[in-house]
């Protein structure tokens, strides 16, 4: 198990490969997320960093990937595989656990 500790001001991205817990203590942060076999783990996606996406481009509007809001005080649950990416809504502080 790993445990990081992230804050950011505009864009914040991570994929990961195992389940994971990601506790957002401050701010809010948008996420996009693709099931397998669907995701993909890449250099580039949303907002021009790294990490997941879904093989039709992870955009908003791509059918496939599911979007969400996380605000203060919510835990987003991130299956194992799941590609995804996160775009800080301004400046946020947060946990994650990650299993492998």
């Amino acid at each position: 198990m790993y445990v990081l500790i992230f804050f950011g001001v505009f864009f914040c991205s991570l994929a990961i490969k195992g389940d994971a817990w990601n506790a957002l203590v401050y701010g809010r942060k948008k996420w996009y997320l693709c099931p397998p076999p669907l995701g993909e783990f890449t250099a580039t996606s949303v907002g021009g960093g790294g990490g997941g996406r879904c093989s039709g481009g992870g955009e908003e509007d791509d059918p496939q990937t599911m979007v969400g809001l996380q605000e203060s005080g919510d835990v987003m649950y991130v299956p194992e595989y799941w590609s995804h990416t996160t775009v800080n809504q301004g400046e946020s502080i947060g946990m994650a656990f990650e299993f492998y």
